[in-house]
């Protein structure tokens, strides 16, 4: 109840004192955990989760946490260890296996990462991250062919069969592990709810293009009616995109407009202020020049720049509007004040009671309410 309250300190005290009273309680370790590398103690989360193991010798969850949180300050070598002792307890434990190859390709073990995913796929089973994950050490071997295949066949299993239909080539993405994330907040802007209005053809907009799987998804899965549109503006399309964008059974419902993404918004910004002027339905007209969705994936993630750009682009943004943040947990490691997170954050404290957090992990999604909340 305190930690839902923002009352950070208080809750810490009292999670710390029910690891006091009862020293098996594994759950007050895994949450005290969290809280303490949120405040940027990871050395003490650490401690915490090595005297969890050190009592649950045969714990395999702990010994994932306890791996967690060695990747999570960077001690990857140590956090493999952690992992490979947690599925050994425990087999079938894919947290683990995802966190062992995460480590592996921080480490730029690259066959290493290869020769464990087509393991877990071979031996654990077909599971939509390994083949991501392989694809991406693939990529990063030059074997882009196979790359894009293996991203071809996690797409399918998350449900996108026109990606293999279509034969679209991905060679480096994490998109295919964000689509049942973003299927649950997407995908009830495609009707009306009851007693509702038809809400009309959905427009969107990409800020940036890094991942330009994420476009091809939005434009077969979301974009279902003919006068639905998806703007991409972006510093340069790279010839990926291009082909691939032109094998979408229905292109003409992307456009990709090319420069400085600062400059741009303020082109957009300034073509919504021309459809609301005037007399009549001026209004309607303005509203109708806005984004039901605006997707930040821009390839310079420091905080102060992506704060700037959400500012911009959140006046471009509907009421009741979404706007998705790509890369919340990116770190800049010779100025963390310029990591993702911190200028994320900003924005969001900046629109308090206008900006309602939805969903807050690797990714970030946003509603923009209609009425101040309190």
């Amino acid at each position: 109840m305190l930690e839902s309250h923002g009352v950070l300190p208080q809750a810490m005290r009292c999670y710390q004192q029910s690891i006091d009273q009862m020293p098996d309680f594994a759950i007050a370790y895994y949450t005290l955990s969290d809280l303490l590398t949120q405040q940027g103690k990871a050395s003490e989360a650490i401690q915490l989760l090595q005297q969890l193991t050190e009592q649950q010798e045969e714990d395999a969850t702990a010994h994932y946490r306890l791996g967690r949180a060695y990747k999570q300050n960077q001690q990857y070598e140590t956090a493999i260890l952690s992992f490979r002792k947690a599925l050994k307890l425990d087999p079938d434990l894919h947290w683990a296996y995802m966190g062992l190859l995460n480590s592996l390709l921080q480490l730029q073990r690259w066959d290493e990462t290869i020769e464990s995913c087509r393991g877990i796929i071979h031996f654990v089973g077909e599971f939509p991250w390994a083949y991501c994950f392989l694809g991406n050490a693939l990529a990063q071997k030059g074997d882009l062919a196979e790359a894009a295949k293996n991203h071809q066949k996690a797409f399918e299993l998350r449900g996108w069969e026109r990606c293999v239909q279509q034969d679209y080539q991905f060679t480096h993405t994490w998109f295919s592990e964000n689509i049942s994330l973003w299927e649950r907040h997407l995908l009830p802007l495609l009707s009306a709810a009851e007693g509702e209005q038809d809400p009309g053809p959905l427009r969107m907009l990409s800020v940036g293009s890094s991942d330009g799987s994420s476009l091809c998804w939005l434009a077969d899965e979301i974009l279902r009616r003919s006068d639905d549109r998806l703007v991409c503006i972006t510093e340069g399309a790279s010839q990926p995109l291009s082909e691939n964008l032109a094998k979408l059974p229905e292109a003409e419902k992307v456009s990709v407009e090319t420069g400085d993404l600062p400059a741009l918004l303020t082109n957009l910004l300034e073509l919504s202020a021309q459809a609301g002027a005037g007399n009549g339905a001026s209004a309607q007209r303005a509203n109708d020049a806005l984004f039901d969705v605006i997707y930040l994936q821009s390839d310079r993630k420091q905080g102060d720049y992506l704060k700037a750009l959400a500012t911009q682009a959140w006046n471009l943004l509907k009421p009741d509007g979404l706007m998705i943040f790509k890369d919340y947990q990116w770190r800049d490691f010779e100025n963390p004040s310029q990591s993702s997170k911190p200028g994320i954050d900003a924005f969001i404290e900046g629109y308090v009671g206008w900006a309602n957090v939805l969903h807050q992990s690797h990714q970030v999604i946003v509603k923009k309410e209609s009425e101040l909340s309190a």
